[in-house]
């Protein structure tokens, strides 16, 4: 199945809708750009300095080399002690691995702020991040915050976090929970890993209960206490997403199952959190947290088109899509309602209709006149558009869930019909993967469609349809009508459009069924009602055989690619058509 939405913007969407919920918990990985050792690293190095003082060579393992010396395993607070005998020279030792001491290592940006740690502290200073959760003992996130002008409460160690004041508190909380390296008390080896303070545990319960979790540079492979924190966590509130590079552990993805995480996959810290920073400013500046209206919507659309903007066209089109799928997870749509009354499914359906003003306009705008770059962004927003809000529930009302999706689909592709981009009209019928309970996945053609998303029951009550077997057909082509008038300016011109669409997407349908075996029933519409598919019949015959093969939509990929696979499936579906026309009359 499809990604519904590139993880990346997926994440800018939560970060920004979600502002100062989520957490950050970065590893090593963060500062590996600036040159910053593990503390492992850190410890090994040591112990080189220390069989170097005493003339002694401790290749290839210097920690077994120092088990075997002192008998017990490394311990960073007695190899420091045996290094430096006052506090000040073990800073000095220290300073060297995790700050840039020469001007050699400060013109190339060593041990200094990368552009990942500027990026988070941009975040941080937005108020969209207030708590990082970081296993790194470096003190560049720090300094990264500092030169934006936020101070920070730092926690490193248990008494640091009995002084230090709610989360919700203070401007941002950096907690260290491996410690800081000027404090001799950090955690490194296996044992100190394994377990720690109660106090912590209390804390890192706190942020994986609360807080959505954006995961950085860790592997959880030599963190068991930490992995532990979060897969305790009671509940989900917020998402996970782990950005990663490479192949993830066994570990990782233990962890990464249990919270259901979003996995992201980056080229690296850097151009990971600053692309981040990017798309949550862009999101910023199309809009407020408001509903962007239809006109405002529209002219940002055609401006970024204009401009060959792929990203802000992204963003605007994700973002209205994410508000909408907020909307429908309101109490409004409860799933549970057991009353299926006539009052309560139009209100709901103008509910939908509301909520869906701007969207459709951006849709049918941004099919009409965008390239074919954005085709595979259609089919992701409207993916996501169709994927369940709930999954338990009246069975009536989960598929009506479907119908801000189903208005998608038609202004997609009633609008890629009159542009003639017929690549955007098949891969929004045919690439669209949809999901249905306890059936195989299926795509719009065969499961986005209206009498399996507004019930026969339910279309009866819809006004202006005078309760017929195509009511929701109607009601579609009434409710679509004004939202694509600027595209389609000609009455007619629409009527047509609109019937065409059913009557293609209908034999794209039953093509589909047939060679797959599912499938919820066709788009039998109001064309057959008003016995517009003879005249759509015959002007697609007209056209598919003057082209042949080089008829678009079999070019598109339609039909098997075939004009003899075309053909018959007409033959069968008019055959069909006169006995669907009588039960739809009577």
């Amino acid at each position: 199945m499809n990604t519904m939405i590139d993880p990346h913007t997926q994440l800018a969407f939560s970060l920004y809708s979600h502002k100062g919920v989520y957490a950050l918990l970065l590893g090593s990985g963060i500062s590996r750009a600036a040159g910053i050792p593990t503390g492992w690293e850190v410890t090994l190095d040591l112990i080189r300095r220390i069989a170097t003082a005493e003339g002694e060579n401790c290749e290839p393992e210097p920690d077994a080399w120092y088990q075997s010396k002192y008998g017990h395993v490394p311990d960073y607070s007695n190899l420091l002690a045996r290094l430096g005998g006052t506090q000040a020279e073990r800073q000095q030792i220290l300073r060297g691995y995790f700050e840039a001491t020469t001007e050699e290592e400060r013109e190339e940006g060593k041990k200094q702020p990368t552009a990942a740690h500027k990026a988070i502290a941009d975040l941080v200073k937005s108020g969209y991040i207030r708590v990082i959760v970081t296993t790194n003992f470096d003190r560049l996130m720090e300094q990264a915050l500092e030169a934006v002008g936020v101070m920070p409460t730092v926690i490193s160690s248990v008494d640091a976090l009995k002084g230090a004041p709610p989360l919700v508190h203070t401007h941002c909380t950096i907690i260290k929970v491996h410690g800081d390296y000027l404090d001799s008390r950090i955690k490194n080896t296996p044992d100190e890993l394994n377990q720690y303070d109660t106090e912590m545990d209390k804390r890192l319960d706190q942020v994986a209960d609360e807080y959505g979790l954006i995961v950085c540079g860790w592997s959880a492979d030599y963190d068991p206490a930490l992995c532990a924190a979060i897969v305790r966590a009671p509940n989900r509130r917020y998402s996970t997403f782990w950005a990663y590079r490479g192949r993830l552990g066994d570990e990782a993805t233990r962890v990464i199952n249990h919270r259901q995480a979003v996995k992201v996959e980056i080229k690296d810290a850097d151009s990971f959190f600053s692309g981040l920073g990017s798309k949550v400013q862009a999101l910023s500046d199309v809009a407020g947290s408001q509903p962007v209206s239809r006109q405002i919507a529209v002219a940002n659309l055609k401006r970024y088109l204009q401009d060959a903007k792929p990203i802000r066209v992204f963003d605007l089109i994700g973002r209205e899509t994410e508000r909408v799928k907020r909307e429908m997870a309101s109490d409004f749509f409860d799933p549970y309602e057991n009353r299926y009354t006539g009052p309560i499914i139009v209100s709901r359906i103008q509910r939908y209709e509301a909520l869906m003003e701007s969207l459709i306009a951006l849709f049918a705008t941004g099919v009409y006149w965008g390239d074919p770059i954005h085709n595979a962004m259609w089919v992701q927003n409207l993916e996501y558009l169709a994927d369940p809000v709930a999954t338990q529930g009246n069975d009536s009302w989960i598929n009506l869930a479907r119908y801000p999706a189903l208005l998608s689909l038609y202004a997609g592709g009633i609008t890629a019909l009159a542009a003639n981009k017929i690549e955007v009209f098949a891969d929004l019928l045919t690439k669209t993967t949809i999901r249905e309970r306890g059936l195989s996945d299926g795509v719009a053609a065969t499961y986005l469609v209206p009498g399996h998303v507004i019930t026969p029951d339910a279309a009866r009550w819809l006004p202006g349809t005078s309760g017929s077997s195509v009511s929701a057909s109607l009601h579609l082509r009434n409710s679509l009508r004004e939202p694509l008038r600027e595209l389609i300016p000609n009455d007619q011109n629409y009527i047509r459009l609109f019937h065409e669409f059913e009557y293609l997407a209908a034999l794209v349908g039953a093509d589909l069924t047939e060679k797959e075996g599912n499938g919820s029933g066709g788009f039998f519409g109001c064309f057959i009602w008003h016995g517009d598919y003879r005249k759509i019949y015959a002007d697609l015959r007209g056209r598919a055989t003057a082209a042949g093969n080089n008829w678009p939509f079999l070019k598109a990929g339609l039909f098997s690619g075939t004009l003899d696979r075309f053909l018959q499936m007409q033959h069968l579906f008019n055959r069909d058509v006169p006995e669907i026309h009588r039960i739809f009359k009577g």
